[in-house]
């Protein structure tokens, strides 16, 4: 089989076609992988994001997941999907928390 029919017959093409409909056909289909592909990066930074806020993964670990994304777009989605939810506490949080406590120890000791 020669080359032109075989990229023909990859593309979904008839014989008759032209080169130049040959060609549009392969722009078309690179210019939908590289939207595809965009798309894939924006989710991942988001799905990436949303498991740092929800204490999933340190901020530090960011371009580690977003380069596993590139590996493998559907394995690490469903890493994240399955890694526990961590409340991460703020500094408010800390401190309402000790406030508590000491709370507590000014009541136990009758004060």
């Amino acid at each position: 089989m020669e080359l032109r029919e075989s990229i023909i017959e990859l593309l979904g093409l008839t014989e008759e076609v032209s080169d130049d409909e040959i060609l549009e056909k392969i722009k078309s289909l690179l210019e939908l992988e590289q939207t595809n592909s965009e798309e894939k990066e924006r989710e991942a930074r988001y799905l990436t994001t949303s498991a740092i806020r929800a204490g999933s993964i340190a901020q530090e670990q960011e371009q580690h997941i977003l380069s596993m994304f590139k590996k493998d777009f559907a394995g690490t989605k469903r890493l994240l999907n399955t890694l526990p939810k961590r409340n991460p506490f703020s500094i408010i949080d800390l401190i309402n928390k000790k406030g508590a406590e000491q709370e507590q120890n000014t009541k136990a000791i009758g004060i």
